[in-house]
């Protein structure tokens, strides 16, 4: 299952750079579709980056959720005290969720 999410991984990968690289030559025609070609670029690489950070931030909530209902269910069980569970999950996956935001940010 790895294997064939990572092989279809990168035939959209390989795919998208044909097709760019389609782009770039029809882009450096003229000053104009050079900048409609930057454009196209520019937006399309907003909208990608919001749909995976949509599709990150989802994922993440949902595991955080099922961690921080196991961190409860062993607290209960056990008889160690902890004030709030949820409070050290939470905390932490709101920080990989911003680190992931900026890794995004950074790369362009």
């Amino acid at each position: 299952e790895k294997l064939e999410e990572v092989q279809s991984k990168v035939r959209r990968f390989n795919d998208l750079c044909r097709r760019a690289i389609v782009l770039g030559e029809e882009g450096s025609l003229s000053q104009e579709s050079y900048y409609m070609a930057l454009g196209a670029l520019s937006e399309a690489l907003k909208q990608c980056a919001n749909l995976n950070n949509s599709v990150e931030n989802a994922a993440l909530a949902t595991h955080v959720d099922c961690n921080v209902e196991e961190e409860y269910q062993s607290i209960t069980t056990s008889n160690d005290k902890v004030s709030d569970p949820k409070m050290k999950t939470g905390k932490k996956a709101a920080r990989t969720g911003v680190a992931g935001a900026s890794a995004w940010s950074s790369k362009w």
